[in-house]
C-alpha cells in the first residue's frame, strides 16, 4: 500500500478509474455541494491549502487494466462534475490543458471515470453534453453551473485561473493498493469514521466482493442484475423506496436496513438476545464468508433475499382500502368468539399476531393453541423458537381466547404509543 498527498493529476495519469458496479449510487445533496464549492473558492481567494479527504484505488495488472475506486467515489464524482462545469466555460485553446482530467487519452469523449452500474449512463451523458432530465448527478452539475455563473460572471480568465488552481493543489491523499491487498478491510476501516454508510452498503460490498472472488466478475454481474439490481436499484423510484428513512424506536433506519435485519432473523444470522443492530453488517459478513462457499450456496442466498425483498416492496404501503383475508381459520376459532363475526374481528387484532420464521409458521399453520405452543410429534412449536421477546412472552399463556387476545392487543397498543410518535402517521 502506498499513500501520499496528491493533486488531481493522479487521475490524469490513470488510464481509467473504475467504480465497481456494486458500489452505492451518488448520494450527495446540495448541502455537500455548497460546502465543497465554498471550501475550494475560499482556499483559492485566500491562497491557503485545503484537504478533501482520501481516495483509495486498487491497481489492476494488465495492459487494459484501469484502477478500481475503493473509496472516495462521492468526492471524486463531485469534483469531476465541478471540473466539467468549469471546462465548459473555457475556449478550445484553454480546454486542451484539462481534457485529460475528464476524458480518456486518445478518445474524444470517453469518461476517465467509469461509473457504477446505477449511475454510469447518466454520468456519461453529462460528460458528453447529453444531460439527463433528472437525478442527483444532473442536480449537482446544474448547481455548479449556477454557482460558476454567479461567482465568475462569465470571465474566462478567472475561470481558467480557478480550474488551474484546483487541479494543481494537493487536495487529496491517494491510497494505492496492490492487487493482492484486501480492499474490503481498508474500505470498512476508512468508512467507520467518514460519512455514514448504511448496513446495506457494507453488506452489498462484502457480498459481491466475495462473489467476484469465487465466481468471477461476469458471473457476479449477472447475479447482481438478476437478484440485487432487479429489486433494490432498478430505477430511481425503487432506490428511493429502499433509501427512505423510517423511525424505529429512537433511531432512524433506511428501509433496506429494516429488511436486512428481518432477513437476518429468518436466516438465523442475528440473535436478538446476543446481538445488537450496530453489529448487523459484521454478522452478515461473517455469515457470507463462512457459508457462501459454492455457487449453489450463493445463488440460494440471493434467491431468498430477493424473494423477501419482493414481498416487502410489494406490500401495499399506505394504500387505502386494502383488505387482508385470512383463510381456513374456522376450525379452531368458532369457539373463541360468540359468533363468526366476533371470531373474525379477533383474528385480525394485533394481539393475535407475532413474528415467526417461515418454516415454523408453515408447520403450525392453523393448529389449535397447545399444538402451536408446544409442537406435535416431530414438529416443533413456538416454545422452540423464542428469539424475539414478543414471541417469548407467548409462553406465559396456557389458553388462547377472546379475553387473552383483547388484553394483549391493549397491552401492545399502549407500548406502541409509548415508544413511537404516532403523529408521523397522520395525514394533512
Amino acid at each position: 500500500m502506498e499513500a501520499k498527498a496528491s493533486n488531481f493529476g493522479f487521475i490524469r495519469d490513470e488510464k481509467e478509474l473504475i467504480i465497481p458496479f456494486f458500489q452505492r449510487p451518488y448520494v450527495w445533496e446540495e448541502e455537500q455541494w455548497e460546502q465543497f464549492f465554498n471550501d475550494l473558492k475560499n482556499s483559492f481567494d485566500e491562497e491557503t491549502e485545503h484537504f478533501f479527504g482520501s481516495i483509495i484505488i486498487k491497481r489492476q495488472t494488465g495492459v487494459e487494466g484501469g484502477s478500481l475506486v475503493i473509496d472516495g467515489q462521492q468526492r471524486l464524482t463531485t469534483f469531476s462534475l465541478l471540473l466539467k462545469g468549469l471546462y465548459d466555460e473555457l475556449n478550445d485553446e484553454q480546454r486542451q490543458f484539462f481534457k485529460f482530467y475528464l476524458f480518456e487519452n486518445y478518445t474524444q469523449d470517453a469518461p476517465k471515470i467509469l461509473h457504477s452500474e446505477l449511475d454510469r449512463e447518466k454520468y456519461t451523458a453529462i460528460l458528453q453534453n447529453k444531460p439527463p432530465k433528472e437525478g442527483k448527478l444532473i442536480d449537482c452539475f446544474n448547481y455548479f453551473k449556477e454557482r460558476i455563473e454567479k461567482t465568475f460572471q462569465e470571465s474566462q480568465e478567472k475561470i481558467f485561473e480557478f480550474i488551474k488552481y484546483i487541479v494543481e493543489q494537493k487536495l487529496w491523499v491517494v491510497v494505492a493498493l496492490t492487487e493482492k491487498e484486501d480492499e474490503q478491510q481498508i474500505f470498512d476501516s476508512i468508512n467507520s469514521t467518514g460519512q455514514r454508510l448504511t448496513a446495506t452498503d457494507i453488506i452489498k460490498n462484502a457480498l459481491f466482493a466475495v462473489i467476484i472472488g469465487k465466481l468471477g466478475e461476469n458471473k457476479a454481474k449477472n447475479l447482481y442484475a438478476k437478484y440485487w439490481n432487479d429489486i433494490f436499484e432498478k430505477d430511481d423510484k425503487q432506490a428511493s423506496f429502499w433509501n427512505e428513512e423510517l423511525e424505529t424506536g429512537r433511531v432512524k433506519r433506511v428501509r433496506s436496513e429494516i429488511l436486512l435485519h428481518s432477513f437476518s432473523l429468518i436466516k438465523g444470522i442475528f440473535n436478538a438476545e446476543k446481538h445488537n443492530l450496530s453489529n448487523l453488517s459484521n454478522l452478515f459478513k461473517n455469515y457470507i464468508n463462512s457459508n457462501l462457499k459454492h455457487e449453489k450456496d450463493i445463488t440460494a442466498f440471493l434467491e431468498d433475499l430477493h424473494k423477501y425483498a419482493r414481498i416487502y416492496y410489494d406490500f401495499p404501503w399506505n394504500k387505502k382500502g386494502v383488505n387482508f383475508s385470512y383463510k381456513k381459520w374456522e376450525e379452531h376459532w368458532k369457539h373463541i368468539g360468540i359468533d363468526d363475526e366476533k371470531a373474525g374481528s379477533l383474528i385480525n387484532q394485533i394481539g393475535n399476531m407475532t413474528l415467526l420464521k417461515q418454516k415454523l409458521n408453515t408447520n403450525i399453520a392453523n393448529s389449535e393453541w397447545k399444538t402451536k405452543l408446544h409442537g406435535h410429534e416431530k414438529k416443533q412449536g413456538i416454545k422452540n423458537h423464542t428469539d424475539l421477546l414478543i414471541t417469548k412472552e407467548l409462553l406465559d399463556y396456557d389458553e388462547w381466547n377472546a379475553k387473552t387476545i383483547e388484553a394483549r392487543t391493549k397491552k401492545l397498543t399502549e407500548e406502541f404509543l409509548t415508544i413511537w410518535d404516532v403523529r408521523i402517521l397522520q395525514k394533512d
